[in-house]
C-alpha cells in the first residue's frame, strides 16, 4: 500500500515549499470561486499529518479552509497541528503584506520552519487558511461533527489524517459541481432539460460509471452497498446535507461504520431525486495503517461492525419496493461477513479472556442474516465454509482461525 509519509518524503516537501508552489499553477485553468472546507479529524497521527496537510496545501483549487480537529491525541499530533496552522497562516499573511508593499523577496523564520517564498505571490482570489480545534476524545463521528460546525465553506470534503490527496483532488470535485449545473441537452437542440434539484454530493469512485447522475435509491444499490461506503473522496453541499441530516451528520457512539450509515441515511431520504454525481477515482490516496484498528485484536468497540449493519437494515426497511431485492441479499451477505470479522478478532485475542457474550451476539447476527432468502448462496465459497464451521462449533472456528493466522 502507498505510505503517505513516504510520498511526502520522496517529494521532499515541507509546508512552506508547498505554499510557495501554489504560484506555479497555470493561470489558464482558473478554478471555480467559492470556499471549500476540508475537515481532517486527527487522532494520534503525528507521523502522517504533515504529509496530509501538505497535500491539501498543494491543491490546484485555491479557495480552501482546512479544519484540523485534534480528537484528544496523546502523541505529538496536537502540537504539530498548531505548528502547521501557524506556518500556513503566517505564510499567507506575508503574501498579503507583499501584495501591498510589492516586496517579493522577504523571508521569515519560525522556531521550526523556514518560510521559503517564491518570486511570485498568490493571486488576489487565492486563499488557504487553517483552523485547529482541540477537543476531548469522543471518536471520529464527534470530531467530524465538530469540524462541520466550524466550516465556512458551501462545500465540504473529508480527508483522513493518514491519507493524502493528489494536487487535482479538489479541482476535479468542484468541476463536477459546475458540470452538474449545466443544462442537459436533448437530441432536439432547441430543448434543454434543467435539473430539478440542487446537487448534494459528488463521489470519486471506481464503483460507478463516471459522470452518472444518481438518485438516492440508485446510489444505495450501486454505491453504498457496492463498497463506496466511505466518507472521504467526496464533496458535499453543506446546506443541502444540513437540511437532510441536521447539522450533526454522523452518528456519535459508533467507531466503525459511521460513515456508511451517514451516506445510507442521506441517500434513503433523497429517494428518487437525482442529486448525486460520480466522477473517476484516483485523486484520493488511501493509506493502509498497519497499526490501525482494523488490524488489531478484539476490543469491545468491534461489535460496532455488527451494530452498524443492523442499523443499516433499519434504514433500508422503508425503501422496500423502491430498490431491488438484491440490495437486501447483499445487506445480509455483508452482515454475515461483518460478524465473522468480529469472530476473527476474538480468535487472535488472549485466550484467557471470556468472550461468551460476544460469541452469542455473533451467532444471533449470522442466524438473522441467513433468514434472508439467497443470503447463503450469495456468499463466496470461503465464507460459506466459515459460516458452516462457526455455526457448527464457534470454538472450533476460533481455534482454526487462530492457527491459520499464526
Amino acid at each position: 500500500m502507498v505510505n503517505a509519509n513516504e510520498v511526502g518524503n520522496s517529494a521532499t516537501l515541507n509546508i512552506e515549499n508547498a505554499i510557495s508552489d501554489e504560484n506555479n499553477v497555470n493561470s489558464g485553468n482558473k478554478p471555480f470561486t467559492g470556499l471549500v472546507s476540508v475537515i481532517i479529524p486527527v487522532f494520534n497521527a503525528g507521523d502522517a499529518i504533515r504529509a496530509c496537510v501538505e497535500s491539501v496545501v498543494k491543491q490546484t483549487y485555491k479557495d480552501i479552509q482546512i479544519i484540523l480537529v485534534d480528537d484528544g491525541s496523546t502523541d505529538s499530533s496536537g502540537r504539530i497541528c498548531d505548528e502547521l496552522s501557524e506556518a500556513i497562516n503566517r505564510q499567507h499573511s506575508n503574501h498579503q503584506s507583499k501584495r501591498q508593499s510589492g516586496d517579493c523577496n522577504a523571508k521569515e523564520h519560525s522556531n521550526e520552519y523556514q518560510i521559503s517564498n517564491s518570486d511570485e505571490v498568490l493571486d488576489d482570489d487565492q486563499k488557504i487558511s487553517i483552523t485547529v480545534i482541540h477537543k476531548d476524545n469522543k471518536g471520529v463521528s464527534a470530531a467530524r461533527n465538530t469540524g462541520l460546525k466550524a466550516a465556512e465553506g458551501d462545500w465540504i470534503t473529508f480527508i483522513d489524517a493518514d491519507d493524502i490527496v493528489k494536487d487535482d483532488y479538489l479541482e476535479k470535485l468542484v468541476s463536477a459541481v459546475n458540470a452538474f449545473k449545466t443544462p442537459i441537452s436533448s437530441k432536439d437542440p432547441a430543448i434543454t432539460e434543467h435539473r430539478t434539484y440542487p446537487l448534494m454530493m459528488v463521489t470519486m469512485t471506481d464503483r460507478i460509471a463516471p459522470d452518472t447522475d444518481m438518485s438516492g435509491y440508485y446510489y444505495i444499490e450501486h454505491g453504498v452497498l457496492n463498497e463506496d461506503s466511505h466518507v472521504w473522496g467526496k464533496l458535499y453541499n453543506k446546506e443541502e446535507v444540513d437540511a437532510c441530516l441536521g447539522t450533526d451528520w454522523f452518528p456519535v457512539g459508533l467507531s466503525i461504520g459511521e460513515d456508511m450509515l451517514m451516506l445510507l441515511e442521506m441517500a434513503a431520504k433523497m429517494e428518487n431525486k437525482k442529486i448525486f454525481r460520480s466522477i473517476p477515482a484516483g485523486s484520493y490516496v488511501y493509506t493502509e495503517n498497519e497499526q490501525g484498528a482494523m488490524l488489531k485484536p478484539y476490543k469491545p468497540s468491534y461489535l460496532d461492525q455488527i451494530t452498524c449493519w443492523d442499523r443499516a437494515e433499519e434504514v433500508l426497511e422503508p425503501c422496500k419496493g423502491h430498490i431491488s431485492d438484491y440490495v437486501y441479499v447483499r445487506l445480509a451477505e455483508v452482515q454475515i461477513m461483518a460478524a465473522l470479522l468480529v469472530a476473527g478478532k476474538i480468535a487472535i485475542s488472549p485466550k484467557e479472556d471470556n468472550y461468551s457474550n460476544e460469541i452469542n451476539i455473533i451467532k444471533r447476527a449470522i442466524k438473522h442474516a441467513l433468514k434472508r432468502n439467497g443470503a447463503f448462496a450469495s456468499l463466496s465459497s470461503g465464507y460459506k465454509i466459515k459460516t458452516i464451521i462457526f455455526r457448527l462449533s464457534p470454538k472450533l472456528y476460533l481455534n482454526m482461525y487462530s492457527r491459520w493466522k499464526e
